[in-house]
C-alpha cells in the first residue's frame, strides 16, 4: 500500500491493488484472498487514511465510497452464502441424487467429497442468485466472478465465519 498525505497543494492519495476496483465487483475468489477476514477488515484501515483519490490498479481511479461500497459487497455476499447455506433443503439435496453416496452400486458411493460437492453447488447458485438480484445493476462484472465469490464466502462461513 502507498499512502501520499495531503498537502497545501492536493489531496492524499492511496494506491492498494487488487483489493478494491471502482465500479466492479471484486476479482474472483475475493482478489484470491488467503485471509478472509483480513480481507473484510482492510476496507476499515483503508478508510482511517486522509485521502481523496483511490488508486486500485486496474480499473478506474476511485474514492473511499468506492472502499464502503466493496466491503457493502462483501458483508452481502457473506450474508447471502449464509442463507443460501440455510435455504438448500434436504429435498433439494435428493432432487439432486445426493442419496447416490449412500448406493452400493452408484460410482458416487462413499464419496464424501462428492456429496459436499452437490450441496456447495447448490448452495453457490441460490447466493449467485441473490447477489446478481442485489448488486447486478450496480457493479460491473458480478455476473462474471458472483459464483466464484459465493464459493470463497460460503467457505469463509463454514471456517472462519
Amino acid at each position: 500500500m502507498a499512502h501520499v498525505l495531503p498537502s497545501r497543494d492536493g489531496a492524499g492519495i492511496v494506491q492498494f491493488v487488487d483489493h478494491v476496483n471502482p465500479g466492479f465487483a471484486p476479482f474472483f475468489r475475493f482478489s484470491v484472498t488467503e485471509d478472509f477476514v483480513r480481507y473484510v477488515k482492510v476496507h476499515d484501515e483503508l478508510l482511517k487514511l486522509d485521502f481523496k483519490t483511490f488508486v486500485p490498479g486496474h480499473t478506474r481511479l476511485g474514492t473511499a465510497d468506492d472502499i464502503v461500497v466493496n466491503k457493502q459487497f462483501t458483508l452481502s455476499a457473506i450474508k447471502a452464502a449464509q442463507i443460501a447455506s440455510e435455504k438448500v433443503s434436504n429435498a433439494d439435496l435428493a432432487a439432486a441424487g445426493i442419496s447416490l453416496v449412500n448406493q452400493p452400486g452408484a460410482v458416487q458411493f462413499g464419496n464424501g467429497y462428492w456429496a459436499f460437492d452437490v450441496q456447495q453447488k447448490l448452495q453457490i447458485a441460490v447466493c449467485f442468485r441473490a447477489l446478481v438480484k442485489q448488486w447486478g445493476c450496480k457493479l460491473a462484472a458480478v455476473d462474471v466472478v458472483g459464483e466464484s465469490l459465493c464459493d470463497s464466502a460460503l467457505f469463509f462461513n463454514l471456517v472462519d465465519g
